[in-house]
C-alpha cells in the first residue's frame, strides 16, 4: 500500500531460539519438584475432611489444644484441586501439577507482558522473571495467588473491547482469589486501581485529548459502569467463602502473623535481610522505572498503581518479591516495541544481533545451564527441600515412626515439636490422633503459637506446656538439634522413655501414662539401627550423618563414630555426602 512506512523490527534468530530452549529447560528444572512436608499434608487433610463431611471446616478440628478456634485461612479451591489430583495420580501427580502450574504462570506473564512475539527476542528479561518466581516455587497457595493476579491483569487489557464480559470475568477471578488464598485483598486493590484509571480517562483535565505533554494521559475514554459494577460485585464475591462475613478478619490475622513470626518463617523476613532478593527487587524497580520513563507523556496509571502495590508487598516481606518482579519486568516488557509479525507488510525483519542482545542471549544460556546442572545433578540428592523430580521428597517423611505410633497406640494426648511436624501428623493420624500444634498461623491463638515455638529452645517454656496439657506421649523431629536436646532432657528426667527413634522422628512416652509401652519398647541408642534408611546409597549416607548428630547429642561417642563410618562406606563417593561429612557437625543434614 502506498504511503506506508516500513519499520525495522528484530526477528528472532537461531541464537534466540537456543536461549529459549535453555530457558524452558531451566523452568522445568525449577518447577518439576518433589513434594516436601511443608503445608501440603494439612491442605490435603482439610480437603479430605471437607469431602467426607460435606462442608469445609470453620474451626480447628485437627488440634486438641484449640479445637474451637476459627480457621481464618480458607483455601477450598486450591485444596480441592490438590486433593483431586492426589486421588487420581498420587504424589507424582502433585509434582506434575506444580510444574504445569508454574509453566502456566510464566506463560500468563508473557501474555500480559506483550505476547510471545515481544518475548521472543528478549530471553534474558524472562530469565530474570524466572529467577524472581523461583523464590516461591513450592506447592503452596501462592500459585493460585499469582494465577488470579495475572488473570485480573489480562482481563483489564481486554476491557476496552468487551467491558461487560471483562468485568464479569474479574468478579469470577476475585471469587476464586478469595477461595484460594488469604491475600485476596490484592485482587480488590487491582480492581480499585483499574477503576481509578478509568476515572482518570473520564477526567477533563487528565483524560481529554489536548495539545502538549499530558501527565497520566491514560488514553481514550472507556465506559465506567461495567467496572463500577464489577468492583462492587468483586467486593461482594469475597464473602462467598466458607467463613462468610468472618473472612473480612482474615487480612488482619495475616498481618498479625507477619509481624509475630518474622524471625520464625523465612518468607516473612524483611526484604533487606536477603542480598539475592534485594538485587532482584532493584532490577525490577529500575526496569519498572525505565518503562514508565519511556512512556512519560502517556503514563499508564494502572500499571504504576500495581507497581506500587507490589513494591509494598516486597518491602514488607520476601514473599512479596515475585509480585514486584511481575510488576516491574512485566511493565518493562509492555513498553518494548511491537514484535515481528509475518502478516504485517509494514515490517522489515532485522535478523542481526546487536552486542547487547548477544550478551543477553549468552547470559540466558549461562544462567539456564547453571540452573539445569544444579537441579538435575546436584540438588536432587539431598534430604528434604524441594529437589528436582516427582513424588515425595527424600529423607523427611516420618512413615516408619508414624507406623510405629499406629501399631502401639500410646495413651494420652500428644505433644509434637517442632510445630512443622504437625503437617505429617495431621495427614497420617487424624482423626484418631489430634495434634498439639501445626504451622497454620491463623488456626491458633497468637500467644499459644509463640509459646509452642519457644518451647523448642526454652526448657521452662516446654515444662509449662507439659504441665498445662498433660501429654501422654511426645513426637519430635530428629533433624533439629533443639528437638534432639528435648529428647535427651526428657529421657534423662526419668519421667519419659524413648520408645522409637529413626532419622526422621523420635517418640517418647510418659512412664506414668504408658508404663507398659515404656517397658516393652525402650530404645538402646547404642545398638539400634534407624528403620527408615533409604535404599539409595547417598540418601542413606546422609541419614546416617543425621543419626550421628543424634548420637552426639546423647553423648554416645562410639555410636556417633560408627554412624559416620557407615556414611563414609556406603556413600563417600557422592559429592553431597562428602560435603556433609566435611561440614559435620556444624551442618547436619
Amino acid at each position: 500500500m502506498s504511503g506506508e512506512v516500513t519499520r525495522d523490527v528484530q526477528h528472532p534468530t537461531i541464537l534466540h531460539y537456543l536461549a529459549w530452549v535453555v530457558l524452558v529447560a531451566a523452568l522445568v528444572s525449577l518447577a518439576l519438584i518433589r513434594i516436601d512436608l511443608t503445608d501440603t499434608p494439612w491442605h490435603l487433610a482439610t480437603a479430605r475432611q471437607a469431602f467426607e463431611q460435606g462442608a469445609w471446616p470453620k474451626v480447628n478440628t485437627f488440634s486438641y489444644t484449640h479445637p474451637d478456634y476459627p480457621v481464618y485461612q480458607q483455601y477450598p479451591i486450591y485444596q480441592s484441586v490438590l486433593y483431586a489430583v492426589f486421588q487420581r495420580a498420587g504424589w507424582e501427580g502433585l509434582s506434575v501439577l506444580h510444574g504445569v502450574s508454574w509453566a502456566a504462570i510464566v506463560a500468563l506473564t508473557i501474555v500480559w507482558g506483550g505476547g510471545v512475539r515481544k518475548a521472543a527476542t528478549h530471553p534474558f528479561l524472562w530469565t530474570v522473571v524466572l529467577l524472581g518466581f523461583q523464590r516461591r516455587m513450592t506447592l503452596r497457595p501462592d500459585i493460585g495467588t499469582l494465577i488470579c493476579v495475572l488473570g485480573l491483569l489480562i482481563a483489564t487489557d481486554r476491557y476496552p473491547r468487551r467491558p461487560w464480559l471483562s468485568s464479569v470475568s474479574m468478579v469470577f477471578i476475585q471469587w476464586c482469589f478469595a477461595n484460594t488464598h488469604q491475600l485476596y485483598p490484592i485482587g480488590i486493590a487491582i480492581l480499585g486501581s483499574f477503576w481509578l484509571e478509568l476515572m482518570c480517562r473520564r477526567s477533563e483535565h487528565w483524560g481529554e485529548r489536548r495539545a502538549g505533554p499530558r501527565l497520566f494521559a491514560c488514553g481514550p475514554r472507556l465506559p465506567i459502569w461495567p467496572m463500577s459494577v464489577g468492583l462492587v460485585a468483586g467486593l461482594a464475591a469475597c464473602l462467598g467463602t466458607p467463613l462468610g462475613w468472618e473472612i473480612v478478619k482474615g487480612p488482619a490475622q495475616t498481618l498479625g502473623s507477619l509481624s509475630s513470626h518474622r524471625t520464625h518463617v523465612v518468607e516473612f523476613a524483611r526484604l533487606w535481610t536477603s542480598d539475592y532478593d534485594v538485587v532482584l527487587s532493584l532490577v525490577a524497580a529500575i526496569l519498572g522505572g525505565v518503562s514508565f520513563a519511556k512512556r512519560r507523556f502517556h503514563l499508564p496509571l494502572f500499571e504504576m498503581l500495581f507497581f506500587a502495590i507490589a513494591g509494598v508487598l516486597a518491602v514488607n516481606a520476601i514473599r512479596g518479591v515475585p509480585f514486584l518482579v511481575l510488576a516491574g519486568l512485566g511493565s518493562y516488557a509492555r513498553s518494548l516495541p511491537e514484535g515481528w509479525s509475518p502478516r504485517s507488510s509494514t515490517v522489515k525483519a532485522d535478523r542481526e544481533l546487536s552486542l547487547g542482545q548477544l550478551l543477553g542471549v549468552l547470559a540466558t544460556c549461562v544462567i539456564g545451564t547453571f540452573i539445569i546442572h544444579e537441579r538435575w545433578w546436584v540438588g536432587a540428592r539431598v534430604l528434604g527441600g524441594s529437589p528436582f523430580g516427582v513424588g515425595r521428597t527424600l529423607g523427611v517423611w516420618p512413615d516408619k515412626a508414624l507406623n510405629f505410633v499406629r501399631s502401639v497406640k500410646p495413651n494420652g494426648p500428644m505433644l509434637n515439636l517442632t510445630w512443622y511436624s504437625g503437617n505429617a501428623l495431621i495427614w497420617e493420624l487424624y482423626p484418631n490422633v489430634r495434634v498439639f500444634v501445626d504451622p497454620r498461623f491463623e488456626a491458633y491463638p497468637r500467644r499459644f503459637l509463640l509459646d509452642a515455638i519457644e518451647a523448642t529452645d526454652r526448657p521452662e517454656a516446654l515444662d509449662h506446656l507439659i504441665a498445662i496439657h498433660g501429654p501422654g506421649w511426645v513426637f519430635l523431629e530428629t533433624r533439629f538439634a533443639s528437638t534432639q536436646g528435648i529428647a535427651k532432657r526428657l529421657s534423662d528426667s526419668g519421667r519419659w522413655s524413648l520408645v522409637y527413634a529413626d532419622s526422621t522422628g523420635l517418640v517418647l512416652v510418659s512412664t506414668d501414662q504408658n508404663e507398659e509401652l515404656s517397658r516393652r519398647f525402650t530404645v538402646d541408642l547404642e545398638r539400634v539401627v534407624p528403620a527408615d534408611l533409604d535404599a539409595q546409597a547417598d540418601i542413606a549416607a546422609l541419614q546416617w550423618i543425621r543419626w550421628a548428630g543424634l548420637m552426639r547429642r546423647f553423648e554416645s561417642s562410639a555410636a556417633e563414630e560408627r554412624s559416620l563410618e557407615h556414611a563414609r562406606t556406603i556413600g563417600g563417593r557422592f559429592p553431597t555426602v562428602q560435603w556433609a561429612l566435611g561440614a559435620y557437625p556444624a551442618s547436619i543434614p
